[in-house]
């Protein structure tokens, strides 16, 4: 285990996941953006889980696609996954944010978290002051910055969550 994953963002980490079996919305948010994020998901995720690399998969299938069919193909191919009675863990999912498939990432995977668990490396930032999850900065067409609620959980590489938002690790 790296040294700055701790103990206690493993066990916070397990605690959130137990938690979301008794949420109406299963959404846990794994939140940030530096490269040690990596190594945080390595030791919380485990070897054999299955995890979908979204960017991997959808960009193959929208390849395909005439431009107005692409929003509905993401549709699509999430819809598929509703059949799936298990948790599902989502990274490099990057591609969502794209202007062109006009598409709320967030609506998404809460939309998918009402019937089972959804985990997803979140690939920006939670702004503790502002209570805002972010991606991309505002001069890009991907930029996205939506207020968080408490219906979804999250936690930050920093080992903030949505238990105990002003508490980092020591």
């Amino acid at each position: 285990m790296d040294n700055w994953v701790t103990v206690d963002i493993i066990k916070t980490y397990d605690y959130l996941c137990d938690s979301l079996k008794d949420r109406y919305c299963r959404l846990l948010l794994l939140t940030g953006n530096s490269v040690k994020k990596t190594d945080m998901l390595s030791c919380l995720w485990p070897q054999k889980c299955q995890v979908i690399h979204v960017g991997q998969a959808l960009s193959a299938l929208l390849l395909e696609k005439a431009k107005k069919q692409r929003t509905k193909s993401v549709s699509d191919f999430f819809s598929e996954m509703l059949v799936e009675d298990t948790v599902l863990r989502f990274t490099d999912i990057e591609i969502l944010f794209s202007h062109e498939l006009n598409i709320n990432p967030l609506k998404l995977f809460t939309g998918l978290a009402r019937n089972r668990m959804v985990i997803v490396n979140w690939p920006g930032v939670f702004d503790f002051s502002r209570n805002k999850l972010k991606y991309s900065e505002p001069e890009y067409s991907d930029f996205f910055c939506e207020d968080m609620t408490d219906d979804i959980l999250f936690l930050d590489e920093s080992g903030r969550n949505s238990l105990n938002k002003t508490t980092g690790r020591s």
